[in-house]
């Protein structure tokens, strides 16, 4: 800390940092730091190199815990160097926490999928379709209870379409743009009925049998803004037609889904 400059000197007396509990992986250790007063983490992230080398990691990441703390994480294996098999399907689907593969520190990553959206972005090639596909076949037990149905709208007829067998036995499967907005629309009807039956009654949507979670998968985010879609309601205000239906199904479905269940 002191050779690193983040021990400051106050008074004729050097005020070092307290470092805390350390815990460990095979690949990341993480050490909990209490600031010296006036002290930031972007002082820390200012000598991140100066820290990966003078504990021997490969890199250090600052991470703010709370005010006056922070964890410094030290990366001493690239648990991402090799290839990561899919994991075992689990028992049971925890629409909270899907395991989907492994994280920098080695532990499982899990994603969210009930009452949120998930956006998947990255260049070409850098693995979004196994992202997706883990995320269906962490889904498969619940699928297969009818608990969660899985709604693919394939525009681009390029990677959904090879799962088209699972979405035509437990979900439904579109690619033509008028499909695609029939579905959408369909999934913007289930989940107003929805939201009036549970009206006043829950906050948010519980999958059952009679009422499964849908999962709406979309390749890619963008076409929704391209579908063909119903006009809208005229403006009270000044007397003439809104933009055509705007939100969209795919707004809609973002902006009301926490409560009907459509992810």
């Amino acid at each position: 800390m002191t050779i690193g400059r983040l021990a400051p000197l106050y008074q004729g007396r050097v005020m070092l940092p307290v470092l805390g509990k350390v815990s460990a992986t095979r690949f990341t250790d993480r050490v909990q730091v209490r600031l010296v007063s006036g002290q930031s983490a972007a002082d820390f992230a200012a000598r991140a190199d100066n820290l990966a080398h003078g504990f021997g990691a490969m890199l250090c990441r600052i991470r703010s815990a709370a005010p006056g703390a922070l964890v410094l994480e030290f990366v001493r294996r690239d648990a991402l160097a090799a290839i990561t098999p899919a994991l075992a399907i689990p028992a049971r689907a925890d629409l909270r926490a899907l395991p989907v593969g492994r994280r920098e520190d080695g532990q499982v990553w899990v994603v969210r999928v009930h009452g949120t959206h998930v956006l998947i972005a990255g260049a070409t090639g850098a693995g979004k379709a196994s992202l997706l596909w883990s995320i269906v076949r962490a889904l498969l037990p619940a699928m297969v209870a009818g608990l969660v149905r899985v709604w693919a709208a394939d525009p681009k007829l390029m990677e959904l379409a090879y799962g088209r067998a699972i979405f035509d036995r437990f979900g439904r499967y579109a690619a033509t743009p008028e499909a695609v907005a029939t579905m959408l629309e369909d999934a913007v009807d289930g989940m107003q009925r929805r939201a009036a039956a549970f009206a006043g009654t829950r906050r948010e949507h519980t999958p059952t049998p009679e009422h499964p979670f849908i999962v709406i998968l979309v390749d890619e985010v963008a076409f929704p803004d391209r579908l063909p879609v119903r006009p809208g309601p005229p403006r009270p205000d000044q007397g003439r037609p809104r933009h055509p239906d705007y939100p969209g199904p795919g707004g809609r479905l973002q902006r009301d889904r926490r409560l009907a269940g459509p992810a």
